[in-house]
Parts: structure tokens; sequence; C-alpha cells
């Protein structure tokens, strides 16, 4: 799928031949995609001390600081004192007042069709880091009168507060809260099972392509050597391009006769984890669930997952298969 600069959304069938737009676009998805260069993950300062508590379930999960999209000091937040003496709980409204953006936590998941979708939390004194929700209409009071609306308190987002207002009610909040408790709960322990190291992926990967068949003496089309080439590296399927495993690899898997826009500067392709366009040398990186290569770089660092496995795990759905292709 390509999503032009127009706004356009373009679906490209194998064996098709569609010609060059002239612009630049995203590619939303790109079929047969090798892995990307290594980067070093680190589970250490993966989750934040803050959790979110379930009302369905005993205990409380950490929230990772990837899904915070709005922090009130940087990577520490902040935990702010109540305002009232003879507090009666959670749903103490005075607890609530004066509350402004730079007391505000926001926390953003998927929903099931792939949108984003906010919940705003404050942390209060003494309640061991879980986080309370902020009522609607607190949330929507802080939006109006915000005077932090360009940018985020670390100073590199842009993405302004009052855009991660959703319509809510309390049915609604506390089915966020519910949805977020499974992923994160069922995140950390994907991120305990994950033991392989990317080297080694690659490795296999690089090794893997000399031992599947259609791998015939040639030349390769891009280095112009004499030397085993691939007889089937055209993922779609409408050239008869040689390369070689090396090319192959330095390519990420794409037949450079048939997509060679995509290989220039034009085309941006699309994280699935965090929704922002990256250029080839920072996409392609493995699902943390589905291992398939359509993260970005960070995302891939912070043990992110695409959409569709993050739903997935969200609602307790069983486990997709591991390849699309």
């Amino acid at each position: 799928m390509l999503l032009k600069e127009d706004g356009v959304l373009c679906f490209e069938r194998i064996g098709e031949c569609d010609e060059d737009t002239g612009t630049n676009f995203i590619v939303v998805y790109q079929r047969g995609l090798t892995p990307a260069q290594p980067v070093a993950r680190c589970h250490k300062s993966l989750l934040s001390p803050f959790k979110i508590k379930s009302n369905d379930h005993k205990g409380n999960s950490n929230v990772p600081w990837a899904n915070f999209v709005w922090l009130a000091n940087s990577r520490t937040g902040r935990v702010t004192a109540r305002t009232c003496t003879d507090c009666d709980g959670e749903d103490c409204a005075k607890c609530f007042e004066g509350l402004t953006a730079n007391n505000v936590m926001v926390v953003c998941i998927h929903s099931d069709g792939g949108f984003r979708i906010y919940q705003w939390y404050v942390a209060f004194e003494g309640n061991r880091k879980v986080l309370t929700r902020i009522p609607s209409h607190v949330v929507n009071s802080i939006a109006a009168n915000s005077s932090v609306a360009e940018l985020c308190s670390c100073g590199r987002c842009m993405h302004p507060i009052c855009n991660m207002v959703n319509t809510r009610t309390p049915i609604s909040d506390s089915a966020f809260d519910e949805r977020a408790f499974r992923y994160f709960a069922n995140l950390r322990v994907l991120v305990k099972e994950s033991r392989k190291g990317v080297l080694q992926q690659l490795t296999k990967a690089a090794t893997s392509l000399l031992e599947k068949k259609h791998i015939e003496e040639g030349t390769c089309a891009i280095c112009l050597e004499e030397t085993f080439v691939r007889t089937e590296s055209c993922v779609r399927q409408r050239c008869s391009l040689k390369v070689c495993s090396d090319c192959h690899l330095k390519t990420r898997g794409m037949c450079c006769l048939c997509d060679r826009a995509k290989l220039g500067c034009s085309s941006s392709f699309m994280c699935h984890s965090c929704d922002k366009a990256f250029p080839l040398d920072k996409y392609g990186y493995e699902c943390l669930k589905c291992n398939n290569n359509v993260l970005c770089g960070r995302c891939y660092k912070n043990f992110g997952m695409c959409v569709g496995c993050e739903c997935d795990i969200s609602n307790n759905r069983p486990k997709k298969s591991t390849r699309h292709d």
C-alpha cells in the first residue's frame, strides 16, 4: 500500500506495474522486506515506575515509557499533591481542582481499528505511583486552557496535548484501563521470553538465503560479479532479475528494477507501532510478537509491536501466524 503526498491511498498488486507518481509517498506495508541493521535492545529502562490498575485483575501493570505521549517532567513524571485535606478517595472532586498540563501524564495505546486512543492520568502523593484517571470534564478544561499546546515537555516532540483528548464515557474509560492493563502485562511477559539476539537473527536470515532453492551460478545484476544468484529475488514476481545474496541483503529484499522508486529519497515507510514515517535505513525491524519487519528502529529498541499484535494481546486473542508472506 502506498500513501501519496496528496493523501490518495494506492494498492500495489503482485505482478502489476504501477507508473512512478513523481511525488513523495509513504509505503504503508512492504511485502517481503528483509531485516534492518542491528539495534541494541535493553529492557532495563523499558518500564516506568507508574502503574495502571485493573478492576478485573488482581495487581497493577507498569506502563512502558514508550506509551507515555505526554509527561509532566520528561522521563521522571511528576507526583502531585492532593489539594484537599479530607480526601474521600479517587472520586474526590477537590483533588482535581487546580490541575494543569504540568500535572498530566497521557498514556496512548491503539484501538481495534488501529487508531491511537489516549487516557489522562495524574500521580498523587502517597499512592505508590498508581496512576489515577482524570475525569473527562477536567481533561476538557485543561486542554481548552492549556498554554503548552505546541510542544511536549521533552522539547523535541510536536504533538499538541489538546489533540490527545478522546470522546469518553465512564464505561469507555474503564475499558481503556482494562485494555491497557492486558497489553502492558503481556508485553512484560513477551520481553522476558525474548532471548534471541538481533545479530543471530540476521546471521540466520543471511545463511537461509543460500539454503533456499532457486540458487544458481550467474551474474548479479547489481554488482555484476560472477557468483551464486537468486532466480526469485523479485518479491512482486514481474521480472527475471538475478541478484546475489549480498546485494539482496543490501537492497533489503527489494528488486532494484521494479522497486527502484522505493529505494530512493522520495519514499518513506510507515512504522506499524508509532504510525510515523521513516526512511528505509531506519525501518524494517521485527515486531516483538509476529516477527514481521514493520517497525522503526526506535520502536524495535523499545520492544514494540505492530498494531495487529497489540490488539490481539489487548483482547486476549490467539496468536497469529508469524509471517505475512
